[in-house]
């Protein structure tokens, strides 16, 4: 699990660090400090890959706010819980306009914030089976697994392909499908089908809504007729 924390002072990110280490037991959690230009472009260049996003909302001297940012990550990264940490709401703004977890003001750096972050991590593990991370390099896609057709093994790459188009990264078959909701079952030793997309079924095919047609491997056909 990756929190990233946002703020336009170095020493207040550090802080906020800091102090979510000092209140709560976490295992295997990586921290990603941002000043919000670092943060923008790595928004804007796919490779944002937070979890658990916490922002101020007001930047110094720059043109766009943590509204702003949080909006940009909904359409990336929608599986992203963000949370606002701010000095204040400016009159007018209006937080409600992105998706976002909580929002607790500086001045209650104390159980509230621990609390957001707690409710932020249970929320994520309830969704985090609903949506499919596809890294390759350092860009990182996020697709809900409705937007999935199938995935195949293509020589050392797995292809996923998509309601968006076709993409790739370096996994197993076997570490893919450990990563995937059940609606997903393989259907011989190089295709993943997610049931969803099946328009048709026979004795040794699967016919996908995308025209594809994948034969059923022997081994797999107790599980894709269960």
């Amino acid at each position: 699990m990756k929190i990233g924390i946002c703020d336009s002072s170095m020493h207040e990110v550090e802080a906020v660090k800091d102090f979510i280490e000092s209140r709560m037991d976490l295992d295997n959690v990586e921290f990603e400090l941002y000043l919000p230009e670092e943060a923008s472009i790595d928004v804007e260049e796919s490779t944002f890959s937070c979890d658990i996003f916490i922002t101020e909302i007001v930047f110094d001297n720059l043109q766009y706010n943590g509204i702003c940012l949080a909006r940009a990550i909904n359409r990336s990264v929608p599986n992203c819980k963000i949370i606002f940490y701010a000095d204040h709401i400016p009159d007018g703004w209006d937080i409600y306009d992105v998706e976002h977890c909580n929002c607790v003001m500086k001045r209650n750096r104390d159980i509230k914030l621990v609390h957001a972050v707690d409710m932020a991590i249970k929320r994520l593990n309830m969704s985090r089976s609903n949506f499919i991370r596809v890294c390759y390099g350092k860009t990182i896609n996020i697709f809900s697994a409705s937007e999935i057709i199938c995935i195949h093994r293509d020589d050392r790459l797995t292809r996923y392909c998509t309601t968006r188009g076709d993409y790739v990264q370096y996994i197993t078959l076997t570490n893919a499908l450990k990563n995937l909701p059940k609606v997903f079952v393989r259907v011989n030793s190089n295709c993943i089908i997610n049931r969803q997309h099946v328009k048709h079924y026979s004795r040794s095919t699967v016919t996908l809504d995308n025209g594809e047609v994948v034969k059923i491997g022997r081994p797999y056909k107790e599980e894709v007729f269960s």
